[in-house]
């Protein structure tokens, strides 16, 4: 499915389109279709009163070579991700999966087997998921409450690069520890559903409870299971 804004396709005047949300309580798929485009490439303006010269229509092909390069690479990986997903879904009662990796704050060593005996929260998360900003902040809050009774939070970025992570990032701080999960092997252990999933996992490492997408009430939902296992 090709992003809106690559393409102009003039519209039938007798169909209505349907509405879009911009609700906050809505998840984002795997893979992502066009937010992450959006959110990366800008498309430039349309030259104004000029029509369209030589210039244009080599800046157009150019960026559908690129589009389409990006594309490939983009569902490949979704693909990988749905298909896992399909294959074994982590669900509560499972025993979370070991992964380990590098904090784009700072390179120290992220090993969610050293943090054996804490509660852990695992969130997986990207850039481009509107969602996922309203849970960010959400999660910090819950963290600096209870980080001193043994919480651990641990964010796992999909985002395509890691330049793209760390912009969400320098716009919405956060003091727990955020990898980059580059080739997706960690969220193909976990097979998240949704953009943000949110696990909980109890001090003997096993997964009591998986939150898919987020919404306004989460917070507390979250809150609430998170002191119950500390």
């Amino acid at each position: 499915m090709l992003p809106q804004n690559a393409l102009r396709v003039p519209r039938n005047r007798g169909a209505r389109s349907p509405p879009r949300t911009r609700d906050p309580g809505q998840s984002c798929t795997i893979p992502g279709e066009t937010s992450p485009f959006r959110a990366e490439r800008a498309e430039p303006g349309r030259r104004r009163g000029g029509g369209t010269g030589r210039a244009w229509v080599r800046a157009v092909s150019i960026r559908r070579y690129e589009m389409k390069r990006w594309m490939v690479g983009f569902f490949a990986a979704g693909a990988a991700l749905l298909v896992t997903s399909a294959v074994a879904a982590l669900d509560p009662g499972a025993r979370a999966p070991a992964f380990d990796g590098r904090a784009l704050a700072n390179a120290q060593r992220i090993d969610l087997a050293q943090h054996r005996g804490s509660v852990v929260v695992v969130d997986f998360w990207a850039s481009w998921c509107e969602p996922c900003a309203e849970a960010m902040p959400a999660l910090e809050r819950i963290y600096q409450r209870y980080r001193g009774q043994g919480l651990v939070v641990i964010g796992v970025s999909e985002d395509r690069t890691a330049d793209n992570a760390r912009g969400f990032l320098s716009r919405t701080r956060v003091s727990f520890p955020v990898m980059h999960d580059a080739d997706h092997s960690v969220a193909n252990r976990f097979s998240p559903p949704t953009m943000p999933s949110t696990y909980i996992i109890d001090r003997q490492g096993v997964v009591r409870h998986v939150h898919s997408g987020f919404r306004g009430g989460d917070a507390a939902t979250l809150e609430r299971q998170i002191r119950e296992l500390l």
